[in-house]
């Protein structure tokens, strides 16, 4: 992406446009890469606070407890027991989409909770939905699941107001149809060039499915049986299903005889004879993949040791006080990502996609057995877009990285951690203002 921004390289559609785009804006205003990384990790905290607000807002919390509340969610996650340090500082799509997620749920609880008596107000917080909306559904490549659910939810909205139908759904449709237009600009204005990222994905099912049950080549005379087995010799495994041989990590260079599957004229072909021959099979290795983003694992959290010699290019001299306090938060993360109670906190997925999915289920039947049936469906709805995006990964790659999945996990730790401390808040002062019953 930097080097797409950069005019170092042309642009292609392999990753979503929007970001490096938008970076080379950046670099043509006479900004660099610290520019963006700041402007990330305000964005980020900003991100953090509003959602943490809105959230305690509709929990009928006072002023002076929201302010509290939002202060320490933004401190505990800012602490080594978390990574939020470490993602909201790097140049990643997904930290992107995660601070869009962010302030996406925050607008939506904000304008359904929320109580103004001045349209001016109200409009201005839905054409913002609108905006944060349609960059959810450009950042990222499969963030398009996200739209289903933004649009249930952004309709219960609308439906509280004495809006007409037609102009209902057109405001429920404008983020699909910006998205629609910047697919126009980006491949006839920008020229971007088309790299079929839909063979890529499937090339590393099809290796992983070939890798995963070799008898099937014995079976069945497959061109990707012949790539496979002349020019594609990696055993770099990701987890217990996938194959991720597109990136030689150890030597820093993308790996070439993937193209020779990924470009193969019977790629397709292929994948279809697998999923109808094969289906168990391949089923069983998207599953896989899904259960190796969510399980504990102690070397996919993309923060490196730093190295003397790195830190004089990047303008650190090794030794000084921020270097070494640098070191130190580094140190202290490694020590958190193996510590074998502590790692369940922030570095392994699963408890938090368990938290997502119990909040669903307690608000579905909240709005079964409540009279604010609508207040607990929305609450419902709004779940469900973490949720939506992590199931995504149930279909979008067999390659798993932690980071693709962090956008969902730090949504739910800021609705989790507000959620906590505004019940506990909350007790603390029914327990003050209860009166002392004297003997």
């Amino acid at each position: 992406m930097y080097l797409e921004a950069a005019s170092k390289f042309a642009y292609t559609d392999e990753k979503a446009l929007l970001l490096p785009f938008t970076f080379s804006l950046v670099l043509k205003a006479g900004g660099n890469l610290s520019t963006l990384i700041l402007f990330q990790c305000l964005a980020g905290f900003l991100a953090i606070r509003y959602l943490a607000l809105s959230l305690t807002a509709c929990f009928k919390i006072g002023e002076k407890g929201r302010d509290l509340i939002a202060l320490l969610v933004l401190f505990v996650l800012s602490s080594p027991l978390f990574i939020t340090i470490i993602y909201l500082p790097t140049f990643w799509m997904d930290t992107w989409l995660a601070i869009i997620m962010l302030l996406a749920l925050a607008f939506l609880v904000d304008l359904y909770f929320g109580i103004y008596p001045h349209s001016g107000a109200y409009n201005l917080r839905i054409v913002a939905l609108i905006v944060v909306i349609s960059l959810a559904l450009l950042i990222r490549l499969n963030s398009l699941v996200l739209y289903p659910v933004m649009a249930l939810a952004f309709e219960r909205i609308l439906h509280q107001r004495n809006i007409g139908a037609g102009f209902k759904v057109l405001l429920v449709f404008c983020p699909i149809i910006v998205f629609g237009l910047f697919m126009v600009f980006q491949y006839d204005v920008v020229k971007v060039e088309r790299s079929y990222q839909d063979h890529t994905v499937l090339a590393l099912d099809l290796a992983s499915v070939l890798e995963y049950d070799p008898s099937i080549c014995e079976k069945a005379l497959l061109s990707g049986c012949d790539v496979l087995t002349d020019y594609y010799p990696c055993n770099f495994h990701v987890g217990a299903g996938a194959l991720d041989c597109t990136y030689d990590q150890a030597k820093g260079i993308v790996y070439k005889p993937f193209y020779f599957l990924r470009n193969n004229s019977a790629l397709e072909a292929d994948y279809l004879y697998i999923v109808q021959e094969h289906t168990l099979t391949w089923l069983n290795v998207k599953y896989l993949n899904f259960i190796d983003y969510l399980r504990p694992v102690t070397y996919r959290y993309f923060y490196q040791v730093q190295d003397p010699n790195l830190l004089r290019e990047a303008g650190l001299v090794p030794g000084s006080r921020f270097s070494n306090l640098r070191e130190r938060i580094f140190a202290e993360l490694s020590w958190v990502s193996q510590n074998p109670v502590l790692h369940w906190f922030s570095f392994v997925h699963l408890p938090w996609l368990v938290i997502n999915a119990f909040g669903i289920v307690v608000s579905i039947i909240g709005a079964i057995r409540s009279n604010q049936r609508s207040k607990h469906l929305f609450f419902a709805i709004v779940l469900s877009i973490p949720a939506s995006y992590y199931f995504s990964y149930l279909i979008a790659l067999t390659a798993s990285d932690f980071r693709f999945m962090y956008p969902s996990t730090l949504v739910v730790q800021v609705i989790a951690l507000t959620s906590l401390f505004s019940f506990t808040i909350e007790k603390m002062y029914l327990r003050i203002q209860k009166p002392i019953d004297h003997p």
